[in-house]
């Protein structure tokens, strides 16, 4: 997902409306798209779908990791550890390793 992909927001809404009992339907507005929601004619907050929250968490996660991974790459004097020197400085074994449950990463 990009920030290009992201909806236009044209929905929006008062607190004085949703005191007044319009949160329902503005929930079921948001599953569309989002709902920006005034106070005093400012924008104060975003209502979105659940799924569309987690997208972009996801998202912002991805970015994070990225810009982690580039910053380590950008301080790295090309040195490197190999696998039996880690295992050793942990305190694992081959046979730790093999006796371990598989393990899914997404």
């Amino acid at each position: 997902m990009s920030v290009s992909t992201l909806p236009r927001i044209n929905q929006t809404v008062s607190i004085s409306d949703l005191n007044r009992g319009k949160a329902t339907e503005t929930c079921l507005l948001a599953r569309k798209a989002p709902v920006v929601v005034l106070n005093r004619n400012k924008p104060t907050a975003v209502i979105l779908d659940i799924d569309q929250y987690n997208r972009i968490q996801e998202y912002l996660e991805d970015m994070d990791d990225a810009r982690m991974a580039e910053e380590r790459l950008d301080h790295w004097n090309g040195t490197a550890i190999n696998e039996h020197d880690v295992m050793r400085h942990a305190g694992i074994t081959e046979a730790d390793i093999a006796a371990a449950p598989e393990v899914e990463f997404e």
